[in-house]
């Protein structure tokens, strides 16, 4: 298994998250569902308001994911493989952070609960994870057999 394969069946869920719900809101008289899609591009907003709400700084998963797949994927050093993981490790922990979010600032109501986490959040999160045990597979792979082609 190579680097880019598995970056590539990582990005693939990630890609997927997008198109399913991340999560449902009780707003002020309706419950309304957060597409990942609209998570992803307006996000970064509320990393700009995390004083009102520090689950907002979540979204900071995402570039702590892709600055991983970079790190892993770079020809360099071996010591890139230990930045894969170390960043890959915290989004993970970013991401399963949502978890304990039970309110959030959205569609402009300062206090919309949570009600439950879609299927888009869990791909969003299994991204994260198949990308670290990706890594986690090719290290040992690649530390056993040094012609192992990269």
């Amino acid at each position: 298994m190579t680097k880019w394969s598995i970056a590539s069946i990582s990005l693939l869920l990630y890609a997927t998250s997008c198109f399913f719900p991340a999560f449902t809101a009780q707003t002020t008289m309706e419950s309304e569902a957060c597409p990942g899609w609209l998570c992803l591009i307006v996000g970064w907003i509320g990393c700009l308001w995390c004083f009102a709400c520090p689950w907002n700084l979540v979204w900071i998963s995402n570039p702590l994911y892709i600055l991983a797949i970079l790190y892993f994927t770079s020809n360099r050093h071996n010591k890139y493989l230990f930045y894969a993981s170390a960043t890959c490790i915290l989004a993970i922990l970013v991401g399963f952070s949502f978890v304990f979010c039970h309110s959030l600032m959205l569609f402009g109501n300062n206090n919309s609960h949570i009600w439950t986490r879609c299927l888009g959040y869990y791909l969003w999160v299994s991204s994260f994870l198949v990308l670290f045990i990706g890594i986690i597979i090719y290290t040992i792979i690649y530390g056993r057999n040094k012609d192992y082609k990269k």
